[in-house]
């Protein structure tokens, strides 16, 4: 028996598929259909354990307009003819028996119709506005699945009654791998020369790592922060984005350590001392309220305390497992009050946030799945 996991997402943008291959691969023969993910960082990672068939050339992104126009239709283009190419590799190295892993709703609604027949596992990282509807290709597609995961309880109940599960989807939680320190190693760590200046001066490092977007509402920790800048110093890390221009203009003692790649983000988050979550619904879409950040795990493998808006997804894990706080986040005075909370009970919250992670061995989850 083999596996053969599909995803058309990049696996810079997915560290829990990260995660699943690593563990997939290390008793099982795997072969990975993706994008743009054959370069030599996942090479080294994964060693010789995994096949890969990459159906997408990478289309380098830019910034100028008409350029990115062209790249848009030069990728759709490319990317309807690699998915009848991804369907002819599938029905190549599928074999009776053999299980069929398709990571994403996204990829599911792409690469449908050509499984076919093939029984497959799917993995879902998104409550997509489609399994809402009466009536959609993808509530049919989640429903011919022979299992369903998803990484959080309450998106699970949600995912059973709107599809019309039998049983409950699977629970994964988007728990990281236990990489190896060389895996994770940067060279040059950005932070690593501002922490010891910070920790010089007796104050904590506050990290934001992830997304920029403004749905994320961080000018009002930026704000609160600054406020306190006898005890703190703010750290943003991600790709760029407009908004965060907009930050660091508005905010220019924030500092910001740029993008790395995963798993190597996971040397600056182990440096920082309280971690920043926010997922702010406000766009018409429950995705931020249920959300089941793999950011937590990060945060709570290093005994980060966290700091994070109150919302379902965020307050009956972080909150409840006292690995933090949930603030209101339109309230600079409120955040003020719980990142002082957490500074004066900073060990409590940091052995907690170290207890919370070792509750799930996630590997037996998968293990356990796959008997």
């Amino acid at each position: 028996m083999k596996i053969i996991v599909i995803g058309f997402l990049e696996l810079d943008a997915l560290p829990p598929a990260i995660t699943l291959l690593k563990i997939l691969s290390k008793k099982n023969k795997v072969f990975y259909i993706g994008i743009d993910d054959m370069n030599d960082r996942y090479r080294n990672i994964f060693g010789n354990n995994i096949k890969f068939y990459n159906i997408m050339p990478h289309i380098k992104k830019s910034n100028i307009p008409y350029i990115q126009k062209l790249n848009s239709f030069i990728f759709w283009r490319m990317y309807k003819y690699n998915l009848l190419k991804g369907g002819k590799i599938l029905n190549k190295v599928y074999k009776k028996g053999d299980i069929v892993w398709v990571l994403h709703e996204y990829t599911l609604m792409h690469m449908g119709n050509v499984l076919g027949n093939i029984p497959y596992f799917l993995t879902m990282y998104e409550l997509h506005p489609d399994i809402f509807k009466k009536k959609s290709k993808l509530k049919k597609m989640v429903k011919n699945a022979s299992k369903v995961i998803v990484p959080e309880y309450a998106r699970s109940a949600i995912v059973q009654a709107c599809a019309g599960l039998a049983d409950l989807p699977y629970v994964i939680p988007n728990k990281p791998y236990e990489f190896n320190e060389a895996d994770i190693y940067l060279e040059n760590n950005p932070l690593e020369k501002i922490v010891k200046q910070v920790h010089d001066k007796k104050k904590l490092i506050i990290l934001y790592s992830g997304i920029f977007l403004r749905e994320r509402k961080l000018d009002t920790i930026l704000e609160a922060v600054n406020d306190l800048k006898d005890k703190y110093e703010m750290v943003l890390a991600g790709r760029e984005s407009d908004y965060l221009k907009e930050l660091l203009i508005k905010y220019p003692d924030v500092k910001y350590l740029g993008f790395t790649v995963p798993p190597k983000h996971l040397s600056i988050i182990k440096l920082a001392d309280i971690g920043i979550l926010t997922y702010v619904a406000d766009s018409g879409s429950i995705n931020p309220v249920f959300c089941a950040p793999n950011k937590i795990w990060e945060y709570a493998k290093y005994g980060i305390p966290m700091l994070c808006n109150d919302i379902p997804g965020l307050k009956y894990t972080v909150e409840y497992y006292r690995t933090g706080y949930c603030c209101d986040i339109n309230s600079v005075n409120d955040i003020k009050e719980k990142l002082n909370n957490i500074y004066y009970n900073y060990e409590e919250f940091s052995k907690n946030a170290k207890t919370y992670y070792e509750s799930i061995d996630v590997e037996k989850l998968v293990l356990d799945l796959l008997k």
